[in-house]
């Protein structure tokens, strides 16, 4: 195993037991941070054939301004 892999996994098993510790499930809260992405590329993706585009053929740019609306609604 690389050492940055096995500190990237120190720093999961902290981060999970901050949460932990806060009262929370970190599963229920990674599902819901999940459903949340889902949400909000599923608006990219509607932004973008709204405008008569595909995705694969944007810049980054192109999608982040998608992106950012998204986190808006």
């Amino acid at each position: 195993m690389s050492p940055i892999r096995e500190e990237m996994g120190d720093v999961l098993f902290s981060l999970v037991n901050v949460v932990r510790k806060m009262g929370f499930s970190a599963e229920e809260l990674l599902q819901e941070a999940n459903g949340k992405f889902v949400r909000r590329f599923g608006d990219v993706e509607s932004g973008a054939r709204g405008s008569g585009r595909e995705l694969k053929d944007m810049s980054l740019e192109e999608m982040e301004v998608l992106w950012q609306q998204a986190k808006t609604k």
